[in-house]
């Protein structure tokens, strides 16, 4: 009889580890997941939140190097021009127009049908522009070199990015009564990333991503003004 109890005490702990050990896998193989799902998604908030602030730089960059090729232009539409409210001093009629002239920011007053863009970059040029077609695909491609750009290739496409524009005509900067109207306007200028994955809400490449309803997306803001005017 002792013997036979001995067999079943046995048989009962044995179960009873194996569920022990079972529950403490799974417990740990739950754990595993979770951090490398939080990683992940981690891992994809700051790329998101880079390219993101990448949007708002080439912006900047756009209207700082408008005030540098006004301060070179003997062209009498992008020449420096008196301002009588500055007592006669010159100022920057253009400097929401981008380098190239693709998008004309001053003729794009709020409401503007054309305020969602997306910025290309021409990797043998080495330069950024507006997509001059008005292209709606805000999708992003992971390139060989590391970098994410509008460049389609085999690669997924798991970020996106969208420049929305907003003009502030009530700002309290003073205008130089001339035709651009934009000249002494504040840009409110916003970026938006979003990301696919799991948890995320899906979206199509040509989606408004500024009102897209998903956990997997950031928004910079950023407002410009035409400072140089009135320093």
């Amino acid at each position: 009889m002792k013997y036979k109890s001995s067999q079943g005490q046995t048989l009962i702990e044995t179960l009873i580890a194996i569920f022990i050990l079972t529950m403490a896998l799974t417990t740990a193989l739950g754990l595993v997941i979770y951090v490398f799902s939080n990683s992940d998604r981690a891992m994809k908030e700051i790329i998101a939140t880079n390219l993101a602030s990448e949007g708002l730089d080439v912006i900047r960059m756009f209207r700082d190097s408008n005030w540098l090729i006004q301060d070179a232009s003997n062209d009498s539409q992008s020449i420096l021009q008196p301002c009588p409210e500055l007592n006669g001093q010159n100022c920057y009629p253009l400097v929401f127009n981008s380098i190239d002239n693709s998008f004309d920011f001053a003729a794009c007053l709020n409401p503007c049908s054309t305020t969602y863009q997306r910025i290309i970059f021409d990797p043998v040029a080495g330069n950024w522009n507006f997509d001059t077609n008005h292209v709606a695909d805000y999708d992003l491609y992971l390139q060989p070199d590391g970098t994410y750009t509008d460049q389609s290739n085999s690669s997924p496409p798991i970020f996106a990015r969208m420049l929305y524009f907003v003009y502030n005509v009530n700002s309290t900067y003073p205008t130089t009564g001339n035709s651009y109207a934009a000249e002494g306007t504040e840009l409110t200028l916003q970026s938006v990333v979003a990301w696919r994955g799991r948890g995320c809400t899906d979206f199509s490449s040509s989606q408004n991503l500024l009102t897209l309803s998903t956990p997997c997306k950031v928004i910079q803001e950023d407002h410009l003004t035409n400072w140089k005017d009135y320093q």
